[in-house]
C-alpha cells in the first residue's frame, strides 16, 4: 500500500507476512496477485506488471467495473492467467479497521474470463469464491457493468444526492429509515469517481430512466392524483418483490 497510515494499520493486525510500499518487494515469489484497489490504480498495476514481476502468476482483481480492467488484462504476457473479479459485498467505511472476516458469506463472486484465462485459472478462481463461502458468478464484462450500474453504482448516487440534499436541522429526525438509504454517501469518494467514470454510460441510463420515473411521481403529486401514485408505487414494490425472490 503507498499510504503509511494503511500499512500501520495492517502492521497492527498482526495477520499479516509481509507489509510494503514497494511493488517489487510485495510481490516477490508471488504465484497469486490479487489487486484490491481503486480502478485507476489497478489499471495502473496491471500496465506496470510485467515490468515489475518476472515470474507465472495467476492476477484477479476486484474492481468493481470490468471493461476496462479486462482489455488491459488481455494485453498481459502469456505468462499471467488473468481473471476479471467482482464480489458483491463491502462496506461504506474503507481502511482494514473495518476489516469483517464474514463479508463475503453468502455473497455473489462475479468473474469475467479474459483472453488470459487457462482452465487451471478459472479452477483457481472457483476454490477462491467458494473457500471464502461465496457464490461464483461467470459473466461477461458488458453485461456486469450493466448490471452493476443498476445494482451497485447508481444507488451510490442517489444515496449521495439524498445526503447531499438533506439539511442538518433535520438530523434529530434521523433513523434507520434516512440512514439505511443514504448510508452509501460515505463511500470512498476516490473509489466512487473511479467506478462512475469507468461505467459512465451505464450509469447515464440508469439516470435517465431513474429521471423519468421520478417526472412521472412528481405529476402524480402535484394533480394529486392518487391512482397513478398507486400505479407507481406498486410498480417498485412488486419489482422489489421479484428482485428479491431471485436473489433467494
Amino acid at each position: 500500500d503507498a499510504d503509511p497510515a494503511a500499512l500501520k494499520d495492517a502492521e497492527n493486525t498482526g495477520v499479516f507476512d509481509l507489509l510494503s510500499d514497494d511493488r517489487r518487494k510485495a510481490l516477490k515469489d508471488a504465484d497469486c496477485i490479487i489487486l484490491a484497489a481503486p480502478i485507476s490504480a489497478i489499471l495502473d498495476w496491471l500496465e506496470k506488471l510485467p515490468g515489475i514481476y518476472s515470474g507465472n502468476a495467476l492476477v484477479i482483481d476486484l474492481g468493481s467495473t470490468k471493461e476496462q480492467i479486462v482489455r488491459k488484462m488481455d494485453e498481459l504476457p502469456a505468462r499471467f492467467d488473468a481473471v476479471g473479479g467482482h464480489p458483491m459485498c463491502g462496506k461504506e467505511k474503507a481502511s482494514i479497521r473495518f476489516a469483517d472476516a464474514g463479508i463475503f458469506q453468502g455473497a455473489t463472486f462475479a468473474f469475467v474470463p479474459t483472453k488470459r484465462l487457462s482452465e487451471v485459472a478459472r479452477n483457481a478462481a472457483v476454490e477462491l469464491a467458494r473457500l471464502l463461502n461465496a457464490n461464483p458468478l461467470w459473466l461477461d464484462a458488458q453485461s456486469h457493468d450493466r448490471w452493476t450500474a443498476y445494482s451497485s453504482h447508481f444507488p451510490y448516487l442517489a444515496a449521495n444526492i439524498l445526503a447531499g440534499i438533506t439539511q442538518e436541522e433535520v438530523s434529530p429526525l434521523v433513523g434507520t429509515g434516512f440512514r439505511s438509504t443514504s448510508r452509501l454517501a460515505s463511500s470512498s469518494l476516490r473509489m466512487m469517481k473511479d467506478i462512475l467514470l469507468s461505467n459512465r454510460q451505464n450509469v447515464l441510463a440508469v439516470l435517465r430512466q431513474y429521471r423519468s420515473s421520478m417526472d412521472e411521481l412528481e405529476v402524480a403529486l402535484e394533480n394529486a392524483d392518487a391512482t397513478v401514485l398507486d400505479e407507481i408505487l406498486t410498480r417498485g414494490y412488486d419489482q422489489h418483490q421479484k428482485i428479491g425472490r431471485a436473489h433467494v
